[in-house]
């Protein structure tokens, strides 16, 4: 028998290790066995991990495992972190060093044999959480970890990282080449200014060579000749003067294509990302320069004049803005995607899947409070669009609301004129407070509530380790970088605020220290003046 929806569950005073259903305040209800229950549910997941674990580990060769055991436990060039923690970090903010710094990671995954490897059975969430599992502990200590648990958080790791990085990469491009336009499309409109200062001035010289007694017909006509530009000389339009200029920086142009397509990516077969991306993988692959006729065929008929151009370096150039531009769009229009991508998925995998839609269409329409039929929910909009004409209509009666050709017009508000008793009380209050530093604000709210063991699940080892978690709580809510953070707490590293950051990811530690917060702030006898919320008084 289902329990009812208003049962609550409390403990057991007289039975430690039980608890009672309690339903519609009745005294009666169902004693459960806690401990029994737990354990239950304990062996339950136990075994749902071990059959994650086995399959997990069956994906993985014997050599690949020796690998990451010699490579992700070794210190990098610089000697200062690991390649697991390096994999592991955070981008820097957009550059060509941050872009190279992604790269090298892709090519250091593939080389780890990551990209191949399946994890089955493993869902994005439970990825995500082994994965910040493994990038909370050290190298050190997660090198001590028994198997199967290191080499499926390894594993875990690894994956994420690669959708991460891949997600990184795209972005990036996306931000450069979207720099690259912004710069030609500024050069382009630099040389129309001087083409139009080389108009006037050359129109106002054949104005005074016309008007010139002495000048015979035969003069004025060969001067307009020898001054007026050829034909072929003659001003362009100004998307033609942006694709110049764009072809023109054909070296950051290839670098970034390049950049670009080392995610794996793919096309709606038959599109136009499709074609031209195949037949540039192909002049790679053969290190063609020159550009054929079926990729001139492919290319939009506004790039036309400078892919056929003579020069072949020339022409190459513009083919490659044409491939770039074009994965950009169909990157953001979803006609080019990303298989191993957090953010640039095909539109079908970002989809609930139709055997899980069937099973959870009730519940996620539930959660959204929206009803099952199609008919009660437009019921619904009409139902408020009604309510909404009558209260402008009601308005407009009252005059509060006025309605012209120029649209809606609502009466002006006035002020209201302030309280000086109110006044004086909040400056009173205020002064009374003093002047109070934001970090002393923490450090008094930590000492009430311990928020910071709650952070770590645990007290913080040292006066360094504390520091480090106050430090990462500004970096997150302030949205300020790592290093910024570092400038202003001296004494603290980047890697020890990095890793409190980590701290923060893991779980709902940050949840749960928030919730204490919030607790301590509605104890204050004041809370009870500050309404609900739901407007803005409150």
């Amino acid at each position: 028998m289902p329990y009812p929806q208003n049962a609550t569950l409390r403990p057991d005073s007289q039975h430690r290790n039980s608890g009672v259903y309690e339903t519609g305040g009745s005294p009666h209800g169902i004693r459960i066995p806690t401990r029994r229950v737990k354990a239950i549910a304990f062996n339950v997941v136990r075994r749902a991990e071990h059959e994650v674990a086995s399959s997990v580990m069956s994906a993985i060769p014997d050599y690949v495992q020796l690998l990451w055991e010699q490579e992700l436990f070794t210190a990098r060039g610089d000697g200062q972190q690991s390649q697991l923690e390096w994999l592991g970090s955070a981008p820097h903010k957009r550059s060509t060093g941050a872009l190279d710094d992604a790269v090298a990671k892709l090519a250091t995954l593939r080389r780890l044999f990551v990209p191949i490897i399946a994890l089955p059975g493993i869902s994005l969430e439970n990825l995500i959480e082994l994965s910040q599992r493994c990038r909370s502990r050290r190298p050190s200590r997660l090198k001590t970890l028994r198997e199967p648990t290191r080499t499926v958080e390894l594993a875990c790791f690894l994956r994420y990282a690669l959708l991460v990085t891949n997600d990184t990469i795209i972005s990036l491009c996306d931000m450069r080449t979207t720099d690259l336009r912004r710069q030609a499309q500024e050069l382009a409109n630099k040389t129309e200014r001087v083409e139009l200062r080389e108009i006037r001035s050359l129109l106002s010289r054949t104005r005074q060579c016309a008007e010139d007694a002495d000048q015979s017909d035969a003069q004025v006509r060969q001067f307009v000749l020898d001054t007026l530009p050829s034909t072929q000389g003659a001003p362009v339009s100004r998307a033609h003067r942006y694709r110049d200029a764009l072809t023109a920086d054909g070296y950051r142009v290839r670098r970034l294509l390049h950049c670009m397509t080392a995610p794996r990516l793919e096309c709606v077969e038959g599109s136009s990302s499709d074609v031209l991306l195949t037949r540039w993988k192909r002049n790679q692959l053969t290190n063609d320069k020159s550009v054929s006729a079926d990729q001139i065929d492919a290319v939009p008929p506004r790039w036309r004049d400078h892919v056929c151009q003579s020069d072949t370096k020339s022409a190459g150039a513009a083919f490659d803005c044409v491939v770039l531009t074009e994965l950009r769009c169909g990157l953001r229009n979803g006609s080019v995607w990303a298989p191993e991508s957090l953010s640039f998925l095909q539109r079908d995998a970002m989809m609930i899947d139709e055997k899980d839609w069937k099973i959870q269409r009730k519940t996620a329409y539930r959660d959204f409070n929206l009803p099952l039929a199609v008919g009660d929910f437009l019921q619904q909009r009409l139902d408020a669009l009604g309510s909404g004409l009558a209260g402008v209509t009601e308005a407009v009666e009252q005059n509060s609301l006025v309605i012209d050709e120029r649209g809606l017009h609502v009466k002006k508000l006035h002020a209201l004129d302030e309280d000086r008793l109110l006044d004086r009380a909040r400056n009173r209050f205020l002064n009374e407070i003093g002047t109070v530093q934001f970090p002393q604000i923490i450090v008094d709210i930590d000492k009430e509530i311990r928020f910071s063991g709650l952070l770590l699940q645990r007290a913080p080892r040292d006066t360094q380790e504390l520091l480090s978690v106050y430090g990462a709580l500004l970096a997150h809510g302030t949205a300020r970088s790592v290093s910024e953070v570092s400038l202003m707490m001296p004494g603290v590293s980047m890697d020890a605020i990095s890793h409190a950051q980590l701290v923060l990811e893991r779980g709902n530690v940050l949840r749960t220290a928030s919730d204490a917060v919030v607790e301590l702030m509605f104890r204050q006898p004041i809370s009870t003046h500050w309404g609900t919320g739901r407007s803005v008084s409150s």
